[in-house]
């Protein structure tokens, strides 16, 4: 194709990103000089954009457009039709600037705000919007003209504060008629809670049904909060569609109920693992929040310290062996467990997983589901993998003495088996295994390493532990892991056969550089980012005393 000539009218200012995208379209062979020239004559007479016109005069398709300006500049684009916007930041933008300058905020995540844009190279609107998001890094990514019109008429058009939906519903009788519409109150209202619970961190929601009132609380940092009560009257309509959202049978409610759901919160999928569960006043419905940009972890994110982690990383190269993890629920045993994993996951290895249920889906690894109605146990689901050629196994969770027997069998056969067991401490994993019914004198040899773990809460950083707005007055923000490793070297491996006690074994380890999830609070404290109260809520008394 001929080199491409910009005919524009010299008594119009064009704004300079245009000519960069028209020499990207030419060189692609996608526009002509003489559908430039008719290009630029409309946007004189239109006031429109680049990309407007050339949309609206049909020489390209918006799609086809969006996706050149994707690939030409490196820009993420968004499907605004199935993402879940900050309908509070969206209202930061004004809405004549969001349809003049085709842009609207997607979400914003500590100093960096994901922008929508029609056109990335729009610079006059990406200096318009910074007015409005003074300090923030923006980082625009590509949608089409029809769906962002669409995003401006659902979050300007419409309310999405609790308080205005209630009225809204009362209005309209809580009708569920148009609930696949954005336009129903109840879908924008449960959309509400689930967006507030993704944006606080939440790791559950709990819908709780009372006598004459809903309660609605959001477990922050391992606590539940009470987010807002409602009528009872307005439970039916919510009720039916969160389970209409996780494909929960409507027309059962004396049963416990199980589902899953996701939703498009920005640019990033989140799941939500439902449950219901009849009680007097009618079924709870708890979701719990599996967002993978907050739940997976490297592992030097996790909260052990360096020489911890270091010691973690020697361990689970270990060819085969029995790596156990402890703690009680909601210590951030599965979370520990599938950093381990991605950290060893690759095309070279075989990973296989029994879980109930898969909390995360990743790539390469065979993850099963034991699911109840199967009848199905873990010890089964081990003996199936033991035929699929695995390298590493994990178990979800050792219960009774057929599991336990099939993981230690898996490690004596050449396998790295990983599994969590409900224990105060590492080195009570032994009393625990021999109650299980394995023999000291086998385990000993296949034992690796046992890791207990707790979830502490940070002081808020803000305010130092007062309560401020950022950490919702509680003056915490965030949790990061507590936790011991227990290494099985020769020495301990020798006192394990011999099935000495508990007590001896404590004091072994300490003799080799062994440091206790208490030691390591200490440490915590000590440097001001928790509090004394705070580790002794969750490891209790002093049971690593070496006395």
């Amino acid at each position: 194709m001929k080199s491409l000539r910009v005919i524009a009218n010299p008594s119009k200012k064009f704004e300079p990103h245009s000519n960069d995208l028209v020499l990207i379209l030419s060189s692609l062979g996608l526009i002509s000089n003489d559908q430039v020239a008719i290009i630029y004559r409309e946007m004189e007479s239109s006031g429109k954009n680049f990309t407007q016109t050339i949309v609206s005069l049909g020489f390209i398709s918006e799609q086809a457009l969006g996706q050149i300006i994707s690939e030409q500049n490196g820009t993420a684009s968004i499907d605004l039709r199935s993402a879940s916007l900050d309908h509070e930041l969206v209202q930061r933008l004004p809405r004549h600037l969001a349809e003049q300058r085709q842009m609207i905020p997607v979400i914003m995540e500590e100093n960096k705000l994901i922008l929508a844009m029609v056109d990335s190279y729009d610079v006059k609107g990406l200096d318009q919007a910074r007015k409005y998001f003074p300090g923030m890094e923006i980082k625009p990514v590509i949608t089409s003209s029809s769906h962002l019109h669409s995003a401006i008429d659902r979050y300007y058009g419409y309310t999405l504060s609790i308080e205005a939906l209630l009225k809204e519903i009362e209005g309209n009788d809580a009708s569920l008629e148009s609930e696949s519409s954005w336009i129903s109150p109840v879908v924008r209202l449960v959309e509400s809670f689930l967006l507030h619970g993704i944006k606080l961190e939440a790791s559950d929601i709990h819908f709780q049904p009372e006598e004459s009132y809903v309660r609605v609380r959001y477990r922050l940092n391992g606590v539940l909060q009470q987010h807002c009560v409602l009528h009872k009257s307005y439970w039916s309509a919510i009720c039916v569609r969160l389970k209409v959202l996780s494909t929960l049978n409507l027309a059962e409610s004396r049963r416990p109920q199980t589902g899953r759901m996701s939703l498009m919160y920005g640019m990033r999928e989140v799941d939500f693992r439902v449950s219901s569960h009849p009680t007097v006043h009618g079924e709870s419905i708890v979701l719990r929040v599996l967002d993978k940009q907050h739940s997976i972890k490297s592992l030097g994110e996790l909260g052990f310290t360096d020489e911890q982690v270091a010691t973690l990383v020697s361990q689970i190269k270990q060819p085969q062996g029995l790596f156990i993890i402890t703690g009680p629920t909601g210590s951030g045993k599965t979370t520990t467990l599938y950093s381990i994993l991605q950290y060893l996951n690759s095309s070279a290895r075989n990973i296989m997983t029994l879980e109930q249920p898969v909390e995360y889906r990743l790539p390469l690894i065979r993850q099963s589901e034991i699911k109840e109605m199967t009848q199905t146990t873990f010890a089964d689901g081990v003996r199936s993998l033991l035929r699929q050629d695995p390298d590493i196994i994990f178990i979800g969770e050792v219960r009774d003495e057929d599991t336990a027997q099939m993981a230690l069998r898996a490690a004596m056969t050449g396998h790295l088996v990983f599994t969590t067991l409900h224990t105060n401490d590492s080195i009570s994993v032994l009393s625990r295994l021999r109650d299980l019914g394995l023999k000291p004198s086998i385990v000993a040899d296949y034992l690796v390493a046992a890791v207990s773990q707790r979830l502490l809460r940070l002081l808020c950083e803000a305010c130092k532990g007062d309560g401020c707005e950022i950490c919702h007055h509680t003056g915490y923000k965030g949790r990061q892991a507590v936790g011991e490793i227990l290494v099985f070297d020769n020495k301990l491996k020798n006192l394990v056969a011999q099935d000495v006690s508990t007590t001896e074994m404590r004091q072994c380890a300490y003799e080799h550089g062994f440091k206790s999830m208490r030691d390591v609070a200490k440490d915590l404290v000590v440097r001001g980012l928790t509090t004394q109260e705070e580790a002794d809520f969750h490891l209790g008394f002093d049971y690593d005393r070496r006395g």
